[in-house]
Order: structure tokens, then C-alpha cells, then sequence
């Protein structure tokens, strides 16, 4: 869908494929599971190939097999969000900005379909269906309810920042170079934007709750010795100091554990009517979002 929209858009975007790489032959089975998971995902595209075949297609690649992924692409990100951004607008929408949600109260009328309220530090929003896709807060959100009580736990809310270190210098790779995925995420990945510049990341860093700053995106430059070794499992040849601290994000994890993300409650999960949660919404989530929306509006409207 993503794709679909780019074009008929003309925002800018590159298939210019992905290699998800074994380092080790103990690792080929999750290849073949990852594919087998594609296929029953409706990715019917994707290759299991041979160490010579990876190295064929990505020559400073080292790994002993790969899965090929030929429709994986990189798009403007910020050109994709100011096309929906504006086309929100074109419907009707309106963006409040530096808008601080206080609480959200579900009116105690009796009635099947209630009316929300919700309190910001702008004013007040009289609601009569609410989508709360807070990203990281929106647990939080859940967490502000007044006048009723969810019949099942609002998901508890675990942050993992993942920091981006930038090379300095030509790519090596012409595609997108993933790891085998680890417990927690997809591992030190290399990608590249539409300028071929390379960036290698996330890593993985848990933050305590208690020391929490949500606005500290800065990225430890001490991080970037677990860089070094992370991705010279893949590409040897990376030269010492030619990483350079870049950028960080923070994923908005619902447990420590097993991964689970992409999470959608309605009055079926939680019994409020008329409120929906999106919960668990991770990177892939842009990816992700045109059919996301679609999944959201079938919730919402029902």
C-alpha cells in the first residue's frame, strides 16, 4: 500500500531490496522461518540464497546465507507524512500542536454510546469517538480515564531507545543489510537513504522509568564499541573511527519479554464504547500505517 501510494503520490522512494544475513550456520534455520512466516504473510517474493549469491550481489558482505527480499525499500519519510498530513486537512482534519492531553473522561449517562470529554492544557474536547494513538503515552492516556473502569488491564508501558550511528564515507552496501533478528529488536542493521548514506542501528538500551527523560534523544558515543562489534560480524572491513553518533528513538514496548506489538483494543477488549487503543506501535509501524489505518477506522466504526 505504501508503495502504491509513493508512486501515485510522487513522493520519493527506492526498492532497492534487503538482505537479512546468517554470520553463523547455526542461524539458517531462522532464515527459512522468517521466510516461511513472509509467505504466510502474503510476501511471496522472498529468496533464500547462498553465501557466494550474497556475496555476488553485496561484495563487502560476509554471512553464510542470506534471505533476499527484492521489494524492501527506503522512502521519504518526512515527504510521506506531510502528503497524509495534507490530505488530513483536505477532509476536514485539524492538527492541534503542543497539545497536552490531561485526562480523558467517559460520560456516565447510562447509554451504550457515550460521549468522551477529554481535558488539554488548550481547552476541552467533547468527543464521540476517540482513537488514542498516543505512541509512547498512549498507556498513559488509558491510565488518565475518569468515570469508567476497563474490564481487562490497560498494557503496561516499557521504553527501549535505540541509538543510529552514521558512517562516515561511501557505502559499502547497495541495499538494506539485516542481521538475523535478536530477542528485542531487529539487531544492528545497516541502512541506507535515498542520498546512499549509510546508518547502522538500533541498538537495544532499557530505560528505567524512575530516571525517564522523554526528551533525551541524545545518543552515547560509548555505544558505539557494541557497534563496531555488532556489525563487523557482517561487514569485517569497517575501519575504526568511522562511525559517528547520529540519532535515537524509543520504542514504545509492551513487555520485556517476548515481543509483542501492534496491539488494537476496542470496547470489545476494554467495554468503553466509542474509544479505541493503539498500543505497541514500533518502527515498522510507518511501514505499517496505511494499512494500519485501515484496520483502526474497521475498529472504530463498528
Amino acid at each position: 500500500m505504501l508503495h502504491q501510494y509513493c508512486v501515485s503520490r510522487n513522493i520519493e522512494y527506492m526498492q532497492c531490496g534487503k538482505l537479512i544475513v546468517a554470520t553463523d550456520t547455526s542461524q539458517m534455520k531462522s532464515l527459512a522461518d522468517i521466510q516461511k512466516r513472509a509467505q504466510m504473510n502474503g510476501v511471496q517474493d522472498t529468496v533464500l540464497i547462498v553465501d557466494d549469491e550474497a556475496k555476488a550481489m553485496e561484495p563487502h558482505l560476509k554471512c553464510c546465507g542470506a534471505l533476499h527480499s527484492p521489494s524492501t525499500g527506503i522512502v521519504d519519510s518526512h515527504g510521506f507524512m506531510l502528503s497524509v498530513l495534507g490530505e488530513a486537512e483536505d477532509h476536514g482534519a485539524v492538527v492541534s500542536l503542543e497539545t497536552e492531553v490531561l485526562s480523558v473522561e467517559v460520560d456516565e449517562d447510562g447509554s451504550s454510546s457515550k460521549n468522551i470529554t477529554i481535558q488539554t492544557n488548550q481547552g476541552v474536547l467533547k468527543c464521540k469517538s476517540v482513537i488514542n494513538c498516543a505512541g509512547l503515552d498512549a498507556p498513559l492516556v488509558m491510565k488518565n480515564l475518569v468515570g469508567a473502569v476497563p474490564k481487562k488491564p490497560t498494557p503496561e508501558a516499557f521504553f527501549c531507545k535505540g541509538s543510529y550511528f552514521k558512517l562516515q564515507g561511501e557505502s559499502p552496501f547497495s541495499r538494506l543489510i539485516y542481521p538475523v533478528p535478536e530477542k528485542h529488536g531487529l539487531g544492528v542493521h545497516a541502512t541506507i537513504d535515498l542520498g546512499m548514506q549509510t546508518r547502522f542501528g538500533p541498538d537495544t538500551e532499557w530505560l528505567v522509568k524512575e530516571r525517564l527523560d522523554p526528551e533525551d534523544y541524545d545518543v552515547d558515543i560509548q555505544r558505539s564499541k557494541q557497534f563496531y562489534q555488532a556489525i563487523r560480524t557482517y561487514w569485517p572491513d569497517l575501519e575504526d573511527s568511522s562511525l559517528v553518533a547520529d540519532y535515537s528513538g524509543i520504542r514504545p514496548k509492551l513487555q520485556m519479554g517476548e515481543v509483542v506489538d501492534f496491539t488494537l483494543h476496542d470496547a470489545s477488549y476494554h467495554g468503553i464504547p466509542n474509544l479505541t487503543n493503539v498500543f505497541g506501535i514500533e518502527s515498522p509501524g510507518l511501514t505499517a500505517s496505511l494499512s494500519l489505518a485501515e484496520e483502526i477506522s474497521a475498529l472504530a466504526s463498528r
